[in-house]
């Protein structure tokens, strides 16, 4: 009986009448995600009291906050402290990353948002413009109407500049960075909103007073 039962896996799986590696590996995905989010959650600092922690299928298991703070939607992996905060589904989010270092046990702070990134740690803040910058050239940073800001020229960083701009942020409708792209030379403009870098900012003070 038991020759015939192999006999007979074999001709399904020869036929095709057997479910594929592809279809194994999903049901096993299924299997994964559903025991995954019907597990409790741990008990986590939350930063509203009252948003819901739930258990997430992401890269791993992980418990996940989704709540409103002060008009920003949000979502934090509490398992890292990894945060996206957003004025709406189609608003480009401001992401935060708090990181430890494994050797000095120092905390960072980042705060994205498009190729702007805000840097803390230990009463340090600097703002930098990423992207392939041409040596020497300038990075700056315009907040609404103000004064466009310097935050990179070559080998001069602005780190007064920095503390600025992250204050203009605050209280800012949008923000517009330059950089000038290396082979060419050419002036790479990008615009986006501010609207909740101030609660993005709130939340890295959790990792990064």
């Amino acid at each position: 009986m038991a020759r015939y039962l192999v006999l007979v896996a074999i001709f399904l799986a020869l036929s095709g009448c057997g479910p594929s590696r592809y279809q194994t590996q999903m049901q096993q995905f299924e299997q994964q995600k559903n025991s995954c989010i019907s597990s409790q959650p741990p008990a986590v600092d939350k930063f509203e009291s009252g948003a819901s922690v739930r258990m997430e299928q992401r890269i791993g298991c992980v418990p996940v906050e989704r709540g409103m703070h002060r008009g920003m939607e949000y979502f934090i992996d509490h398992s890292t402290g990894r945060a996206e905060f957003s004025s709406s589904p189609a608003d480009l989010a401001w992401v935060v990353i708090c990181e430890k270092d494994a050797v000095t046990d120092r905390v960072s702070a980042q705060i994205i948002k498009g190729n702007l990134m805000v840097f803390r740690m230990g009463g340090f803040d600097s703002v930098s413009v990423v992207g392939q910058a041409y040596p020497g050239s300038d990075q700056t940073v315009r907040v609404d109407q103000n004064h466009a800001l310097i935050v990179q020229g070559g080998d001069r960083p602005d780190l007064h500049n920095g503390g600025v701009i992250i204050e203009q942020l605050k209280a800012g409708q949008s923000f517009l960075t330059r950089y000038v792209d290396w082979p060419y030379g050419i002036n790479q403009d990008r615009e986006f909103s501010a609207a909740g870098f101030d609660v993005a900012h709130e939340y890295s003070r959790r990792c990064v007073p």
